[in-house]
């Protein structure tokens, strides 16, 4: 589907044209417009899905809300759960997708140390 995106420029405008902007601001029309042009791109995805092996952990970092209850000076919250593998069946694409500092062994190794030290404190 990705090899389909690169070689359309056409559909590759009109994804970038019909979803500027925040989800809760696009027209029904490009909703739809949106839905049925996913149903096309799945249509195309018929290679053999590729899962990681073993177990999968989500984590993040986001703001911190007044109900997470913390009373510390921190104004962020990392989390971490178990997720499982056919949550990862599709690649969504995102503007920060692309940002590989995101991904490098340091930063996990740097928010797992975090939760840590928070879960200590």
């Amino acid at each position: 589907a990705i090899a389909a995106l690169c070689e359309d420029e056409e559909m590759r405008s009109m994804i970038m044209m019909k979803t500027d902007g925040a989800l809760e601001t696009l027209e029904r029309d490009d909703l739809i417009w949106c839905e049925e042009t996913l149903g096309i791109i799945r249509k195309r995805m018929v290679a053999e899905k590729m899962y990681p092996p073993g177990r999968i952990f989500y984590m993040r970092r986001r703001k911190r809300r007044e109900e997470d209850g913390y009373d510390d000076d921190r104004d962020t919250v990392i989390s971490i759960e178990e997720s499982r593998a056919d949550k990862f069946g599709e690649l969504i694409l995102h503007p920060s997708m692309l940002d590989v500092s995101r991904h490098v062994p340091s930063m996990y190794e740097s928010m797992l140390q975090e939760l840590w030290l928070s879960d200590i404190r």
